[in-house]
């Protein structure tokens, strides 16, 4: 990868507010993240046995604030911003949605363990439509 095709890449990650991108040539690897969107985000997860042992009543349901497409990564070749068990922190990013050609990240509104993730993947969604099933960690959420 020359410093061309590495510019026109840090121009996308900001032209287009994505928030992160990685892109490997051969051995080379370039991986560009935006300050601005900038979350510290936990990979610790818990297993399926560990999210059973909480009670479902605590479970609550992270509902779309908008109608739109989910996407569950920033493109289609990085890794999912979430996955079931992994633990997340408030304001850290759980999806994107498209409304009008713009691209929303949604960001978690408390610290929880994702327990289920209810959408596929580029499905359309409503507004208020459950997304993903979180388990709080914050007690004051609960």
């Amino acid at each position: 990868m020359n410093i061309k095709e590495v510019e026109k890449l840090i121009l996308l990650v900001s032209d287009f507010g994505i928030s992160e991108i990685k892109v490997k040539t051969g051995e080379n690897y370039v991986y560009i993240k935006n300050k601005d969107d900038y979350i510290p985000h936990s990979q610790k997860t818990l297993s399926s046995e560990e999210i059973k042992n909480h009670s479902d009543e605590n479970i609550m349901l992270f509902q779309s604030p908008m109608v739109g497409t989910f996407y569950r990564s920033p493109h289609p070749s990085t890794p999912p911003f979430v996955e079931k068990g992994q633990i997340v922190k408030k304001g850290e990013i759980l999806c994107i949605i498209e409304a009008m050609k713009i691209m929303n990240h949604i960001e978690s509104e408390y610290s929880g363990v994702i327990s289920e993730i209810l959408v596929e993947d580029s499905n359309p969604v409503e507004f208020n439509q459950p997304l993903f099933r979180i388990l709080p960690i914050d007690k004051k959420k609960r």
